[in-house]
């Protein structure tokens, strides 16, 4: 399984926008909608890794599974290290 990870400041996490994900509607905060929409344009992508699948926490962790979220947060290190590239997202200039 080919995938890029983003890593990034979740922000305020009482600012929220809804995004799709897999048909599914779900809740991120406003920082990662700014970090996905500037992922596409950053600068360390290359052509190989543009059709990547992205793992982000928020999308690919259910956040209200005390237990999932456990188990995926110990395995953190190994999705870094096995991922395309790693995308740090710390906020848009205007922050």
């Amino acid at each position: 399984l080919s995938f890029n990870a983003l890593s990034y400041v979740w922000g305020d996490p009482i600012v929220t926008e809804a995004i799709l994900v897999n048909g599914n509607r779900i809740q991120v905060t406003t920082n990662l909608v700014s970090a996905l929409r500037y992922a596409p344009y950053h600068p360390s992508r290359s052509k190989n890794t543009t059709t990547m699948k992205p793992w982000v926490d928020a999308m690919c962790i259910n956040q209200t599974d005390s237990t999932e979220k456990g188990h995926q947060v110990s395995m953190m290190t190994d999705i870094y290290s096995q991922s395309g590239i790693v995308l740090r997202w710390l906020g848009s200039p205007i922050d």
